[in-house]
């Protein structure tokens, strides 16, 4: 196989969406203890806990949602940039600048988003504020999907685009590929 068609592989296989999920379960969130959990380590030689019962902790995502399941953590707390107020100033940043993605939110965070909603995590205590929050966020990825066909169109060499998440990056992949194939056709 030529390198060429060793490249296309790895850019048409690379960051499929589970994967990104994976990674995405790393991010650490705010959980609340309904039980005395004792510590441990993990293999990146970060140590997390013990855990006690009305003390709130870190821990990652993928620790969080494992233990919401097994009813031991009262709730997981979303992260900051999660709230209806954050994700509004988001929007607002992905409407007035049009050629920015905003730096408010985090790398995975949709990828966390969807998970916590695919396991039931209560995203607000308020039934209405929930419903903001998904509202905000189907926007925000809609804004963003928007800017990603017209960064497409618009790539010139050596232009930067900052601040996208990956799954901003997984829904334009293939287009990527695509033009990265036609490009490299024409060089050789």
């Amino acid at each position: 196989m030529s390198e060429s068609l060793q490249r296309q592989k790895i850019i048409l296989n690379h960051f499929p969406d589970d994967e990104i999920e994976f990674f995405a379960t790393d991010e650490l969130v705010t959980v609340e203890p309904l039980e005395i959990i004792e510590g441990f380590d993990l293999l990146n030689k970060r140590s997390y806990g013990p855990f006690r019962p009305g003390k709130r902790d870190q821990v990652p995502l993928w620790v969080a949602l494992k233990w919401f399941q097994r009813r031991k953590v009262k709730k997981i707390i979303v992260p900051t940039w999660m709230s209806p107020e954050n994700l509004e100033l988001a929007l607002l940043d992905e409407r007035t600048e049009p050629e920015k993605f905003t730096s408010r939110l985090p790398l995975h965070w949709h990828q966390v988003y969807k998970l916590l909603r695919e396991s039931e995590v209560k995203l607000h205590d308020d039934e209405k504020t929930e419903e903001k929050i998904k509202t905000l966020v189907s926007e925000i990825l809609a804004n963003r999907k928007e800017k990603m066909k017209a960064e497409v169109v618009s790539l010139k060499p050596g232009h930067m685009i900052s601040n996208i998440g990956l799954t901003e990056i997984n829904i334009f992949r293939e287009a990527f590929a695509h033009v990265y194939k036609v490009f490299d056709a024409r060089i050789e």
